[in-house]
């Protein structure tokens, strides 16, 4: 796990989410993890929180940054910039495109009912396709100092 491993409890953030069931097993898939204190960190500052505010990430793991960058509901601008400057004190470029395809090559869910398929296209897979295009867009763009 990146970072400190001082635990705090994990505050998931909560939307109305759909259930889409389980999704297709995949041998090489490393996404399937929930989040939990072992492998997502949050630094609580509840001083700083407003409502609609998400908490700052303290420590994870490579997986669930990468998660956190492509989230489909939660775009951070600022966390893609940040893991784009610091993830070579971690983590190798070859590992970081190796998930970020990982990661667009989501599973879809072991329900194969059109409508439901339909639904899980528009809800997670094509916003988590469009943020790692977002994520690679930004770490071959030209910086300016």
């Amino acid at each position: 796990m990146v970072g400190s491993q001082v635990a705090h409890p994990v505050q998931e953030e909560k939307e109305e989410e759909e259930d889409f069931g389980e999704l297709e097993q995949i041998a090489s898939y490393r996404f399937y993890a929930p989040d939990s204190k072992d492998n997502l960190v949050f630094d609580i500052d509840v001083s700083a929180m407003v409502e609609g505010a998400r908490p700052t990430i303290k420590a994870a793991t490579i997986e669930k940054l990468l998660e956190r960058l492509t989230h489909e509901n939660w775009p951070d601008p600022s966390l893609v910039n940040t893991f784009l400057l610091t993830y070579r004190t971690f983590t190798t470029a070859q590992e970081v495109i190796d998930l970020l395809v990982m990661r667009f090559n989501i599973p879809w869910p072991k329900d194969t009912s059109p409508e439901l398929r339909e639904r899980y296209n528009t809800a997670k897979r094509i916003p988590i396709r469009l943020r790692v295009f977002n994520v690679a867009k930004n770490w071959v763009r030209p910086r300016h100092s």
